[in-house]
């Protein structure tokens, strides 16, 4: 599986890479890097399969090779939270509540606290001017069972705490993402939030990190349903641009037009 490539943005040029890591990289993949300069990467689901596996991927070298196993396996919906002491929380994902913690000064990796939502495939994790995290836990399966509960994380205390003053207006699903805007509140596409099939949903919610509140926000234009995607919408994602504005592209293989937010 050559799944590493190497882009040169002198030469404008994309070539394999000699080695490739340890085993095929899947949905809920992830990756971030350490105070050295190399990269942890947490394979997600591997062949198929969610996996413990990580790699080392080494940028001076150019060669990846295992890192310590995470304390349960990722996939659908991982994510990663840097911590104040320079370790990362890394969230599981594949609809359960485990986290790991890893430390990239001793390259290991321990049990960390259990989320108080079940983190699936659309889960996001926004930070808060207090320096908490907001997290939307994304589906529960993979029958896009919608979950409209939050949750706080605490880097400092290390422990998720439920939100029940930021309740979602159904949920997020498999391509959403978010954005903040100038005046720091977020916008958040729920991407794949049709109960059961994942299909497109062309809503949006706007939080506001200073008082922790949720409220509806903008349809996207020209994309409602049944004038849209019919699949679900991932790899969809949003550009900020020189007037202020975002651009946002719906994924889903759709060749719908972009729209202006």
């Amino acid at each position: 599986f050559g799944n590493a490539q190497l882009y040169d943005p002198e030469t404008e040029t994309i070539t394999n890479l000699s080695s490739t890591t340890t085993a095929p990289i899947g949905v809920g993949a992830l990756a971030f890097k350490r105070p050295d300069g190399k990269f942890l990467i947490v394979l997600g689901n591997s062949s198929g399969t969610a996996t413990t596996t990580t790699n080392i991927y080494d940028p001076i070298t150019n060669t990846f090779s295992y890192g310590p196993p995470l304390m349960g396996v990722a996939g659908r919906g991982a994510f990663v939270i840097p911590l104040p002491s320079g370790k990362y929380m890394i969230a599981h994902g594949n609809y359960n509540t485990g986290t790991s913690i890893y430390d990239p000064f001793q390259n290991n990796i321990i049990q960390g606290p259990p989320s108080t939502v079940t983190i699936g495939q659309g889960s996001l994790a926004l930070p808060r001017p207090d320096g908490t995290f907001l997290v939307i836990p994304g589906t529960s399966n993979d029958t896009c069972t919608l979950q409209t509960a939050t949750a706080l994380f605490d880097p400092v205390a290390m422990q998720f705490k439920t939100n029940p003053n930021t309740v979602m207006t159904n949920g997020t699903g498999p391509g959403a993402f978010a954005f903040q805007r100038a005046d720091g509140m977020y916008v958040i596409y729920k991407g794949g939030a049709t109960v059961t099939t994942c299909n497109a949903l062309f809503t949006t919610n706007i939080y506001n990190p200073y008082t922790n509140r949720m409220i509806v926000g903008p349809t996207i234009p020209g994309v409602a349903p049944g004038n849209g995607i019919q699949t679900k919408p991932e790899g969809s994602f949003a550009m900020p641009m020189a007037n202020g504005s975002w651009l946002v592209m719906i994924g889903g293989a759709s060749t719908t037009k972009s729209n202006k937010i």
